[in-house]
């Protein structure tokens, strides 16, 4: 299995709490590079209930929709974890 990224903020310490889903949005700052990500075949995967909190399904634009068991599976399989 492959490396894991975790972006949890798009700054280094704690940002807002409701940026990750907010990344894959189709209005998200960093949609240009998310893009060149998911172009080269890295898999990004929001979380569900997030998206579906900040009423976020209709507007992910990049990525696709996951859910925390899905997400925490990754994280803790084979392979490496590198949080940003």
């Amino acid at each position: 299995m492959g490396k894991s990224i975790i972006v949890g903020c798009e700054t280094l310490g704690r940002g807002d709490g409701d940026l990750g889903a907010r990344l894959v949005a189709d209005d998200s700052p960093v949609l240009d590079a998310l893009e060149a990500l998911d172009r080269q075949g890295v898999d990004l995967a929001a979380c569900g209930t997030c998206l579906a909190h900040f009423g976020l399904q209709e507007r992910v634009a990049v990525g696709r929709e996951s859910n925390m068991q899905e997400i925490i599976s990754v994280m803790l399989g084979p392979g490496e974890t590198l949080t940003v």
